[in-house]
């Protein structure tokens, strides 16, 4: 069986204060899903930004809308989502990653691709987050997440441990 978007994925955002994990309300975070496809190339759908209390929300609806985005960029040959693997990847993007995306979208997608137009009102909105983003302040302690989507849950919640790097 392939992959089944739950219809809500959380992601909280959280760090270590005096020996506890604490929530960290951090807005603008960027994530990206990796769907791993048995053939073919893979799904990458971002972005899934955090909000002002640090929680990302991956909607079941927001990653079909970037799937219909890959399709429409027409950069890779993709199998169905049924040839993808349940186990998704979820991680928050780099620093020189969110630059590179922000230059790609500046210079070779210069407008929003179907799906992300259900997503953004204007490519300069998209770019924004990519170039606004605080990623590089972050270094996360446990890496990437495994979500299992496979049709068990409709709701699914994460804590996504990171410790503060950079100054504000």
């Amino acid at each position: 069986m392939g992959i089944v978007f739950p219809e809500l994925t959380t992601v909280q955002l959280a760090t270590h204060h005096l020996g506890e994990l604490i929530p960290l309300a951090l807005p603008g975070v960027v994530f990206e899903a990796r769907l791993r496809a048995r053939a073919k190339n893979d799904y990458t759908l971002a972005p899934f930004v955090s909000d002002a209390s640090g929680l990302v929300r991956i909607t079941a609806e927001r990653c079909l809308a970037l799937v219909e985005a890959d399709h429409d960029s027409g950069l890779m040959d993709y199998a169905g989502l049924a040839m993808c693997e349940p186990q998704a990847e979820v991680r928050h993007l780099t620093a020189a990653e969110l630059r590179r995306a922000a230059d790609t979208r500046r210079r070779v997608w210069k407008r929003l691709l179907r799906g992300e137009d259900r997503l953004f009102s204007s490519i300069e909105e998209l770019v924004a987050i990519y170039e606004n983003a605080p990623n590089a302040r972050l270094r996360s302690r446990d890496g990437t997440l495994f979500p299992r989507w496979d049709a068990g849950d409709s709701k699914r919640d994460f804590t996504y441990v990171v410790d503060i790097v950079a100054p504000a």
